[in-house]
């Protein structure tokens, strides 16, 4: 199963960077990552009547959103 996510790149230090995520421009997350200890913080969630749909994917905003991140 393939599933797109919209990632952009709002923010950016030598320590984190701040993404937002989601379906479209008009409805976005937004996640944190700390370059140094690689952990994601939540800042900003998805609306509710998304969430169902992301928590089937499984760990849609961590692992996926990590191994993009990983990649670039």
């Amino acid at each position: 199963m393939t599933s797109y996510v919209l990632l952009l790149k709002e923010y950016e230090d030598d320590e984190t960077v701040v993404y937002k995520f989601g379906p479209n421009e008009e409805v976005m997350g937004k996640i944190e990552l700390n370059k140094i200890t690689r952990n994601f913080s939540e800042l900003e969630s998805l609306p509710d009547y998304l969430v169902g749909s992301v928590d089937r994917l499984g760990t849609y905003k961590s692992k996926k959103i990590r191994n993009v991140v990983t990649i670039v």
